[in-house]
């Protein structure tokens, strides 16, 4: 079976503080029978059975299995930011955002089950649309803050261009066996922004970004994502 220990829900916590222990359990559970059955093949009633509780208990936290996605990504992409304010690489929020593409890269490309995940993920369509919104609202709000003129329409084909295109790469090297390389997807993004004629001053963040990451150990950045934190999962 697939049941493990729902620890911290057996003291008295606060009605936030225990929910959002039941939703971290939740989306860890989600996470370890994701990795072992791959996403067609994880249920709610898995999900369920691995926490111990009721799938009305899951569905109070998520109305269906896709709502899950989101959630999961987001505390991926949260650690990330975590461990990059920790390091204060930069101050810089174009450069930190193109550190940031380049951690996610180097994780995909050091741990096999995110890469797997991110490969079956690029068959939901409503996951790729949740994440090409916040890409783009990510991109377009920096911008605004550097006074970096875009046009908004271009900008947006462009996010979601190159988010079809990445995952699309990803499940087919996946599919493939090719081992991922994180200059490669990294290249393969920053290139899409700088091929559009009014972004071609990004480079010069691009360059600093890249500089930068290099520079880190990036076994130690890895060992601090390995290290579960007191965010993971709660938000």
């Amino acid at each position: 079976m697939y049941t493990r220990e729902f620890k911290g829900c057996g003291h008295m916590k606060s009605p936030n503080k225990q929910n959002s222990q039941v939703r971290a359990k939740i989306l860890e559970e989600f996470e370890q029978i994701l990795n072992e059955f791959g996403y067609k093949k994880t249920t709610i009633q898995k999900i369920a059975d691995a926490c111990g509780i009721s799938k009305g208990h899951i569905t109070f936290y998520f109305k269906k299995k896709e709502d899950l996605l989101p959630a999961l990504f987001e505390n991926f992409f949260a650690r990330v930011s975590i461990i990059m304010d920790k390091m204060k690489l930069e101050e810089n929020p174009m450069v930190l955002f193109f550190i940031r593409q380049l951690f996610v890269f180097y994780i995909l490309e050091k741990k096999e089950d995110y890469y797997r995940k991110v490969s079956e993920l690029s068959e939901s369509t409503r996951h790729l649309e949740y994440r090409i919104e916040r890409f783009y609202n990510n991109v377009s709000s920096i911008m605004k803050e550097m006074d970096i003129k875009f046009d908004s329409r271009l900008l947006k084909d462009t996010c979601v261009s190159l988010s079809y295109s990445i995952y699309g790469l990803i499940n087919y090297w996946y599919q493939n066996s090719y081992k991922i390389d994180h200059i490669y997807f990294f290249d393969f993004l920053s290139n899409g922004f700088l091929a559009q004629g009014n972004l071609k001053n990004l480079k010069q963040y691009k360059e600093k970004a890249l500089k930068i990451f290099e520079s880190q150990d990036k076994e130690q950045l890895l060992k601090m994502y390995n290290t579960p934190s007191e965010y993971d999962y709660a938000n």
